[in-house]
């Protein structure tokens, strides 16, 4: 088994040959010789495609389609259109390969698309599937130029995602964006409705038959009008077989001696391909193209290697005649690609007439790829020949699972869909491969079960060997994605696992450190957490991972936002957004992390815009279905619950989540966010349930369930407030305790908060306004406005706290901020919202309202709030106005009524 590369290795990676996940071949039209036929009338016709969404070209083999394509990608081009191109085959059925093969072809053909151009060329488009086609069209939409792509072959595709991924990019294509698809069968979208609103049109073999005028263009010398008729009742202007007659026809030999054997059916073209046009040529050249029809595309070296000879540049040039079947790929110089028909032709006959050397031939292949550093190709041609031992050695030595930290998930992919089940369950390093792509799309049952398998498979793998040293990271990644549940000792002994590390492996030392973070915050030990991030940033720098310093930046601002650290928080989570922009192709589910975190953040600084709502959710959609673990699901429940209707959506969201992935805080997570919003009949249940698992005091014998316990008080205490105001104190009280001492700052404030409403409501105003003074002295330094805003009662005491602070009794920086915190809530909850009759306040006269009811003189209302009489009487008269009274008496009246003092 190959040693993984050193580190002093790493500084040579920009120097190896560049590895691509896809053909590029395939995003380039084959050159065809249109002299044979330039079908202007045709090509005419399919410009009425420039006003649809798409255009279908349906017919059987050999009918042109591609050729006449070819003609009329160069008439649009011409006109100034980006006409983009991209040649199918069966290994296109993923959805998010299919989308990146499409993004790559619009970029070769020079449409403008941003960071999805790198994010494609890596196969990075991995769980990002409807973010990434809505970026698409937008990014299509704002182009000036006519845009086209041409799929061909499309029924080579046998895949109802990507079905269903074309219906969705025509259905929304914007009016600047065309899509042709050539087929020899019809497609499975609901192309009646498309037929029927205009957004479609369809071409069939009759359109695509030649006429007899066209077909006598297609040879060398004039036809007689007999001649053609022969012709053309031989062939039935089927464009293949006019082809083909042409190049089997001597000179001077009659047309009807010509064509005496030729049927222009599909039933009789593979032998007469065979016949007549293998037929016609010499030996060494009919074995020449039968030995490389195993290739996708060949060059003289490449054929040189697979078939023994010096000589294949030459034999290249004899086959000139034959472009219409060996045709010359115009943007690779030197690089040649067989029609498919011919192709298949010529693997018949390969494996009737060769087949026990076809593994040799493949092996051939596999061995000159390799020397040009292609491992995709080098795998694909051993994997064909069978040698899935070679193909395993290869991706190990490719880097295994750490290609996904490099930015190569798709490469990775690919690679591994050679390797059947049973070859990979010999090699546990590939195991442990394929493990973390199943960790990467959610798939936690299989991720578990291949690193198991893997596992007991190298019991005895040697401490320090590359396989050691996989399990060592997956391992502690998969604890991270699993949320094991952890003790003190559990980080004491992950430390112990950094310290042993050998010197020189900083990947493995980031690793664990984030496992190690991530264990910490689990724990309420978040100041340690951030100190460690440092270390584990400057350790993925070493190791030069872009996504994995990625993830050291989002742990590092987590650490931080619980603290109450949130300009820190913001600068962390500010860095790991930009470089999700500005590195896309290394995950562009970066950037769904780091805006669901930067939503919590939000969640906590003050309201959320309702424009951002989308967006948020767009965020947790894909963290949900695919990248992601207990803090991030945890902070996304936790705001999605606050986006104006979702808080129900929110608890099914963590359900599912909790019981996919077997998390158990989540789990608990979501009863307590159902707790909030219970139907009546429903709450007793649930809150003994939530008090069941999560009893008096566990965060002190069991720090890692510190969040849901947090979480449940604040949930109890309301439940409580109306029907036993002591125990909702007391729930209150013991959140504020385990946030006060772990240092949770936000969760300590909205704890304090909701004490400070009971208290209130319980008549004890001074414990009411101790609590909120503590609250607003852990909230101003970093403008922690979220908690205020979202308690619908607190305008009074937020008040008593601006009155208090002119008075000298508190801290003039509270009564700013208090101010500004007035006027938010105020915003936030209007106080119509009290009463449907209840007039509009300003925060000033909410102030004098408050001191009105109190029964204060203007003169004491002035003292109170620093005004001058005058002023009272004015606020006054304006109050007076708004609630149509005309005394005093009355306004305190209906000012009870209301319920606005």
């Amino acid at each position: 088994m190959a040693a993984r590369r050193s580190i002093a290795e790493d500084d040579a990676r920009d120097a190896e040959p560049e590895r691509r996940w896809f053909i590029p071949t395939k995003l380039n039209a084959p050159v065809h010789d249109v002299r044979l036929v330039a079908r202007d009338n045709l090509v005419g016709q399919l410009d009425s495609l420039l006003n649809k969404r798409l255009g279908l070209i349906v017919a059987p083999a050999g009918f042109g389609k591609t050729t006449l394509m070819v003609q009329w990608q160069a008439r649009q081009r011409e006109t100034g259109a980006q006409v983009a191109w991209l040649t199918l085959d069966e290994s296109d059925g993923d959805p998010l390969e299919f989308l990146s093969y499409i993004i790559l072809a619009l970029t070769a053909a020079g449409v403008d698309l941003g960071a999805l151009e790198a994010a494609a060329e890596q196969g990075m488009l991995e769980g990002a599937l409807r973010q990434t086609t809505v970026q698409l069209l937008e990014k299509l939409a704002h182009c000036r130029r006519k845009i086209i792509l041409i799929l061909d072959d499309y029924h080579r595709i046998d895949a109802p995602g990507v079905d269903r991924l074309l219906t969705e990019l025509v259905s929304a294509a914007p009016r600047n964006f065309t899509i042709v698809v050539s087929t020899r069968a019809p497609l499975k979208l609901d192309l009646p409705r498309l037929l029927a609103t205009g957004l479609a049109t369809e071409f069939d073999a009759g359109f695509l038959r030649l006429s007899k005028d066209e077909l006598a263009e297609a040879f060398d010398r004039p036809l007689t009008a007999a001649e053609r008729d022969i012709v053309f009742a031989r062939t039935e202007g089927w464009f293949i077989a006019v082809q083909l007659a042409r190049l089997v026809m001597r000179e001077g030999e009659p047309i009807q001696a010509c064509l005496t054997r030729f049927k222009g059916d599909s039933g009789h073209i593979a032998n007469y391909l065979a016949e007549q046009v293998l037929g016609s040529l010499p030996e060494d050249l009919q074995d020449f193209l039968i030995r490389t029809s195993v290739l996708e595309a060949l060059n003289a070296s490449l054929a040189d290697a697979l078939t023994g000879r010096t000589d294949s540049l030459e034999m290249l040039r004899r086959l000139e005649p034959l472009s219409a079947l060996l045709a010359p790929l115009s943007e690779q110089p030197g690089w040649y690609r067989y029609h498919q028909l011919f192709a298949e032709c010529l693997q018949d006959l390969l494996q009737r007439r060769h087949g026990p050397e076809v593994a040799q031939l493949h092996l051939k292949a596999a061995s000159w790829f390799e020397q040009q550093g292609d491992v995709a190709e080098t795998v694909r041609h051993a994997s064909e020949a069978g040698d899935f031992d070679r193909c395993a050695q290869l991706i190990q030595d490719a880097g295994g699972w750490e290609l996904i930290l490099f930015g190569g998930i798709g490469y990775l992919r690919n690679l591994l869909r050679n390797i059947p089940d049973g070859v990979l369950r010999r090699h546990p390093r590939l195991q442990i491969a394929k493990a973390y792509l199943c960790a990467k799309d959610g798939d936690l049952a299989a991720t578990r079960a291949l690193f198991n398998s893997a596992r007991a498979t190298a019991l005895e793998a040697a401490p320090g060997s590359a396989l050691a040293r996989d399990l060592l990271n997956i391992g502690a990644l998969l604890d991270i994605y699993e949320d094991r549940h952890l003790r003190s000792v559990d980080l004491e002994a992950m430390n112990g696992r950094i310290a042993r590390l050998q010197p020189g492996d900083p990947l493995t030392t980031a690793i664990l450190g984030c496992e190690y973070i991530l264990g910490n915050i689990a724990l309420g030990r978040f100041a340690e957490a951030e100190q460690r991030a440092q270390s584990a940033i400057q350790s993925m720098r070493e190791a030069r991972t872009v996504l994995g310093l990625n993830y050291c930046y989002l742990h590092a601002g987590i650490a931080a936002l619980y603290q109450g650290h949130l300009q820190v928080a913001e600068a962390h989570f500010a860095v790991s957004r930009q470089m999700a922009a500005e590195n896309f192709a290394s995950d562009p589910g970066l950037k769904a992390l780091s805006g669901l975190l930067y939503g919590a953040l939000q969640h906590w600084r003050g309201r959320i815009d309702p424009d951002q709502y989308s967006e948020i959710i767009d965020n947790i959609d894909y963290v949900e279905a695919y990248d992601g673990w207990f803090e991030l699901y945890a902070n996304g429940i936790q705001v999605e619950s606050c986006l104006g209707d979702s808080a129900l959506a929110a608890v099914s969201r963590g359900r599912r989540i909790a019981a996919a992935r077997g998390l158990g805080r989540l789990s608990a997570l979501a009863d307590i966010h159902l707790l909030r919003f219970a139907r009546p009949g429903e709450e007793d249940a649930l809150a003994n349930r939530v008090l069941s698992a999560l009893p008096h005091g566990v965060w002190l014998r069991d720090p890692f369930q510190w969040r849901p316990f947090v979480e449940s008080r604040l949930a109890l205490a309301r439940y409580y407030a109306a029907t036993d105001r002591v125990r909702a104190v007391q729930s209150a009280t013991e959140a504020s305790d385990c946030a006060r001492h772990l240092g949770a700052v936000p969760f300590l404030i909205e704890a304090l908060i909701v004490r400070a409403e009971l208290l209130d409501h319980a008549g004890d105003r001074d414990g009411a306004l101790h609590d909120l003074e503590d609250a607003l002295t852990l909230a101003a330094p970093e403008r922690i406005c979220g908690p205020f805003e979202r308690a619908r009662g607190l305008a009074p005491l937020l008040r008593a706290i601006v009155k208090a602070s002119r008075s000298g009794a508190v801290d003039v920086r509270l009564m700013a901020f208090s101010d500004a915190l007035l006027s938010r809530v105020a915003r936030t909850h209007p106080a119509l919202a009290q009463h449907a009759n209840a007039p509009a306040f300003s925060p000033r006269e909410h102030e004098v309202l408050e001191d009105l009811v109190q029964g204060r003189s203007n003169k004491e209302i002035a003292r109170s709030l620093d005004m001058t009489e005058h002023t009272v009487k004015f606020h006054l008269k304006n109050i007076f106005a708004k609630l149509k009274v005309e005394r005093r008496a009355q306004a305190i009246a209906r000012i009870r009524e209301l319920g606005l003092g």
